[in-house]
């Protein structure tokens, strides 16, 4: 798990020292962003808090126009996940 932070802020380094994968506009529009005042007004509720629900994604294509990338996928329990593309 601290190697992939590790990659992670490495490559982040790198694109932003690139200056691409920066665009944050490629984010998955499509999905409502939830703030975290309303995470918190749901698990005050008595919701399920076991149940993690996906809150938004970020998506950071290579720099290389090969179509690859990685996407970070944040968590209303406030865990982060990357996937590669």
């Amino acid at each position: 798990m601290k190697s992939k932070k590790m990659v992670i802020a490495i490559l982040m380094s790198v694109a932003l020292v690139a200056g691409c994968g920066t665009d944050v506009a490629d984010t998955n529009a499509d999905q409502e962003q939830i703030s975290d005042k309303d995470v918190q007004d749901a698990t005050d509720n008595g919701s399920d808090a076991e149940e993690k629900t996906e809150i938004r994604r970020e998506k950071y294509d290579d720099c290389d126009g090969s179509g690859h990338g990685y996407v970070e996928i944040y968590y209303s329990d406030g865990s982060m996940e990357t996937e590669e593309y």
